[in-house]
């Protein structure tokens, strides 16, 4: 489905495609951005066009968008440039200008002939591309195209809760909830997935029909009904009776290895065709602690003599006592620190870790040292006013082709803490990036090592090194692996998360929060740590404030 913030980029790309003005494709970026950063489900047309960035052209588009849905010069553009040179510009390192260079010297007009010409080498031969770019290209194809039926967890998660409200409004449903790929806590969704109790299929179906929302034009497959979400993502909605609605929802939030050798359990002692109201009765029937959908994917922990134990001290979201790894208007965040604290406050937080760019970072506005002691009163004067949150001086300190960070050691030493990451050089060989990294781990500022392995799910692979080495390291050093909760991120991930765990490495859960809205996500890296079995003891932010201090200081002793 179009949305105002993707049309306007298309629109904005499609003018650069088309070699126009760059003032106005300048004027119609900075509009999306304000809009994409705005919760303009919830704005009039003049809050809209009262955001920075939104000027008078493109506000036209703006109010046309929502009065019509769609904008005629859009679909204008799209008559003179084929749909499918757009989507070229879709691939990671292909911006307007290559694929216009591409599409109008070498006549290449979709993804497919740009994958063709790659492999007899036409593209390496073109000016200005050669070998490395040719290489380049072939993976962001094979990237793009092993992300074209995958989705975002936190863009899934939107579509799911607004399908079980509209479910909930119909008076034959009992109850819906989310499972699949959603519950079970997967990196990426390919679906979204519901199950609804009820006692009458028929009226469902009805108001189905009679809903006026996607789930009209749904299909029905026997109990199933099948659709496509009014964001483009496919839904299936499972119909189940109370006397089965429990052990639909386990199958539904199950591994199907694990939920067969589950039921296989109940018929071995005799209770296969006994009806439960929820899952916690059909373990409670089972006799078996009730296993949550994020570990149900090994038949063996079924009969595991250590499940007691490994739920019992299982990580769960209110176990977190702090969000640190979290930027501010200081560098490229879009809010102050006191909303972020406050924000995190109101989340349970006790504690916030301030860690903005560090002065490399120029395209994120990185700190200057004169702009850090400015940043660092400005948290003084707030800890000040005893906000019943403790605000932490941190930085995300760039770690540099060599493995050193960006500061001299004197300002690393302001610090509370400091996540030291990867922002640039991701094409460093295997054994140069393992080197850079353990030189980072073995600094004695660093405290957290942060999205380890650079990848931007759906989008980017992660950088290649050693893990084995990273992780000795990092316990050799006492340093901390972090868990980034960004739903972009999600790295480190639940296999490199287990494998830390076990070689005696504690982590962090951070959300890398750039507004107050990802300060909710911490969920997703808790699922992360869930996947991976880690108990509350093994991630950082579950110390309470002095603790988590002294932990932290004991580090650079």
């Amino acid at each position: 489905m179009e949305t105002l913030v993707s049309v306007l980029n298309d629109i904005a790309t499609l003018l650069e495609l088309g070699d126009e003005n760059p003032f106005k494709i300048r004027a119609i970026q900075s509009a999306a951005r304000a809009l994409d950063d705005a919760d303009i489900d919830s704005m009039s047309l003049n809050e809209m066009l009262a955001l920075p960035g939104v000027g008078k052209g493109t506000g036209e588009l703006i109010a046309e968008f929502l009065e019509t849905g769609s904008i005629a010069q859009y679909h204008q553009l799209l008559e003179q440039i084929p749909e499918s040179v757009l989507e070229m510009t879709r691939l990671r390192g292909l911006g307007a200008k290559k694929v216009r260079s591409l599409w109008k010297e070498l006549g290449i007009q979709s993804v497919n002939e740009l994958h063709t010409a790659c492999e007899i080498s036409r593209v390496a031969a073109f000016k200005g591309f050669g070998a490395k770019t040719q290489a380049n290209i072939l993976e962001a194809i094979a990237q793009y195209r092993s992300a074209q039926d995958r989705f975002h967890l936190h863009k899934a998660m939107r579509e799911a809760e607004r399908l079980c409200e509209v479910c909930r409004a119909f008076e034959s449903i009992q109850t819906v909830e989310i499972v699949g790929e959603l519950r079970q806590g997967e990196e990426t969704v390919s679906r979204i997935a519901l199950v609804v109790c009820g006692t009458d299929i028929l009226h469902f179906e009805q108001q189905c029909k009679e809903s006026g929302t996607e789930l009209a034009q749904g299909s029905w497959e026997a109990e199933t009904l099948c659709g496509t979400s009014t964001n483009d993502i496919p839904f299936t909605i499972q119909w189940a009776t109370p006397s089965v609605y429990a052990l639909c929802l386990h199958e539904q939030s199950s591994q199907a290895p694990f939920h067969e050798a589950f039921v296989h359990l109940r018929r071995e002692r005799g209770i296969a065709t006994i009806a439960a109201a929820s899952e916690a009765e059909l373990y409670e029937q089972s006799h078996l602690p009730l296993i949550p959908p994020e570990l149900r994917t090994n038949p063996e922990l079924l009969s595991d003599s250590r499940l007691p134990h490994t739920l019992e001290n299982l990580i769960s979201l209110s176990d977190i006592r702090g969000t640190v790894h979290v930027h501010s208007t200081w560098s490229d965040g879009k809010h102050s620190i006191r909303q972020m604290a406050e924000r995190a406050k109101a989340l349970g937080c006790e504690y916030i870790g301030i860690c903005d760019h560090s002065k490399t970072a120029v395209y994120a506005n990185g700190l200057s040292e004169e702009r850090l002691k400015r940043q660092h009163e400005e948290i003084d004067a707030l800890n000040a006013e005893n906000l019943g949150i403790r605000i932490l001086k941190g930085i995300e300190s760039d770690i540099l082709t060599d493995g050193s960070l960006d500061y001299p050691d004197s300002v690393l030493e302001t610090f509370d803490m400091v996540v030291a990451s990867v922002h640039s050089a991701f094409t460093l060989s295997h054994e140069q990036m393992t080197k850079r990294l353990i030189r980072a781990l073995e600094h004695p500022a660093t405290t957290i090592l942060g999205h380890p392995t650079g990848r931007l799910l759906l989008k980017r692979k992660g950088y290649t090194f050693d893990v084995d080495a990273i992780v000795e390291t990092a316990r050799k050093h006492g340093k901390v692996i972090e868990i980034n909760a960004n739903p972009y991120r999600l790295d480190f991930s639940t296999e490199n998360a287990a494998k830390a765990h076990t070689m005696g490495v504690m982590l962090s859960i951070n959300t890398d929060a750039h507004n107050c809205e990802d300060l909710a996500q911490m969920h997703y890296g808790v699922q992360v740590a869930r996947r991976a079995a880690l108990p509350r003891t093994a991630i950082l932010n579950t110390l309470g404030l002095d603790d988590f201090q002294q932990h932290i200081q004991s580090m650079r002793r």
